[in-house]
């Protein structure tokens, strides 16, 4: 398990748990040990995320510029962001819609298929969220655009969702080899055949106008 938050005052917490079976007909009971201050502390955040999943930020950074991947693989580092925001889950980064970054390493090398997914809160205006793509249609991104839409770019193809701007809105992006699909608040999702072709570039969560 990993524990993302906790609060000592109102004992409540929120932690991300790693059930390796879940039955559809039988109930799975997870049991939880709490009430002992001096008990070890038996978190294994990178144990939590199997190799499937590339990099997992939760954006719980209070101070600095790191900006740590649970699964111990792919830091980053932030210029120009507003950490310890307030957030959905527990904290934020909060990005001035200008030069505000976090540049990750690459990602994204020659995988054929991607879930990428974010809880997101935007003004009434344009911006990326994450991108590793080339000014050659390579790659991938993610935006969103004033009154709230958002949109997924895989190559050359492109995918719409209409949302409202100022309210929190769980956006997914997926792509299974074949075809892309864009999914808002767990909705139907928008769909379009696709092909893929990664760039040697870094990932950004953020601005990217500088990069290629």
């Amino acid at each position: 398990h990993e524990i993302e938050s906790y609060d000592s005052s109102s004992g409540r917490v929120v932690a991300w748990v790693n059930v390796p079976v879940l039955n559809n007909v039988t109930d799975t009971l997870l049991y939880m040990y709490y009430g002992n201050s001096n008990a070890d502390d038996q978190q294994n955040a990178a144990g939590v995320w199997d190799s499937n999943y590339l990099s997992v930020h939760h954006l719980e950074e209070k101070s600095g510029t790191s900006v740590l991947d649970s699964t111990g693989k792919n830091n980053g580092v932030a210029n120009n962001v507003t950490l310890n925001a307030a957030g959905k889950i527990d904290g934020a980064n909060q990005f001035n819609g200008v030069n505000s970054r976090i540049i990750l390493p690459q990602i994204f090398t020659t995988q054929n298929q991607f879930t990428i997914e974010a809880w997101i809160n935007t003004e009434n205006k344009w911006g990326y969220v994450v991108s590793q793509r080339d000014w050659s249609n390579r790659g991938v991104f993610l935006q969103h655009y004033g009154g709230g839409s958002y949109s997924l770019y895989v190559n050359e193809k492109s995918l719409w969702r209409s949302s409202s701007i100022n309210s929190w809105h769980y956006v997914v992006g997926t792509y299974d080899g074949a075809t892309a699909k864009l999914y808002l608040d767990a909705g139907t999702p928008a769909t379009t055949p696709a092909t893929l072709t990664w760039p040697s570039l870094q990932l950004i969560i953020g601005d990217r106008n500088t990069f290629n």
